[in-house]
């Protein structure tokens, strides 16, 4: 299953990434992980720094990154789960929104 993700989609996954779980559900995670990594090549294409805890890139150029990325059956049940549970918390916030949605309506 196809999802188109932005440079920002790809920063905010690790929202969605639980810090402790099952073997299983780590294994998913790393898996998940691997695809959406930004490449060396991209952080350099979006002028991607640290300055302390935050992270800053081109707008412009990032939103010239936008790309589709291959998901198993089991990775997008997983996400749309870690959604549903955020969204039940009521932690959803606008920088992950679009991100959400776009997980959700996966068909």
């Amino acid at each position: 299953m196809k999802i188109k993700l932005s440079i920002i989609d790809r920063i905010n996954f690790s929202v969605l990434f639980p810090q402790q779980g099952t073997i299983l559900i780590q294994m998913i995670v790393r898996d998940i992980s691997s695809k959406i990594e930004i490449s060396a090549d991209e952080s350099k294409k979006i002028e991607l720094k640290q300055v302390s805890d935050k992270l800053f890139w081109n707008v412009e150029k990032a939103s010239k990154l936008e790309k589709d990325f291959e998901f198993s059956e089991t990775e997008v049940n997983f996400l749309k789960g870690r959604v549903d549970e955020i969204d039940k918390e009521g932690k959803v916030t606008l920088q992950v929104l679009d991100l959400f949605n776009k997980i959700r309506e996966t068909k």
